[in-house]
């Protein structure tokens, strides 16, 4: 897998987005992260940073947004190519 999105966790920092937890299942070529964010804008832009589009772009993507009672979790389901 080219983990071209290395660059990915310095734009958390820059939105205040917390990972929590990253899953790959390897011979799917899928990947589960899960990220905390303070708001849905937050993650909004970040997901429209430069680097990120490209990634979406290149690869199958699905966001799903869950609310909690005092948090925003986004899970991100990846299949690479």
């Amino acid at each position: 897998m080219s983990f071209e999105i290395a660059g990915i966790w310095e734009l958390t920092k820059t939105y205040g987005i917390k990972d929590v937890g990253i899953w790959a299942v390897i011979p799917e070529h899928l990947l589960f992260m899960v990220f905390e964010a303070p708001t849905s804008d937050a993650f909004l832009k970040f997901s429209m940073e430069p680097d990120m589009m490209k990634w979406i772009a290149s690869n199958t993507t699905k966001i799903k947004m869950a609310m909690g009672k005092s948090f925003k979790h986004v899970f991100w389901r990846l299949q690479w190519r």
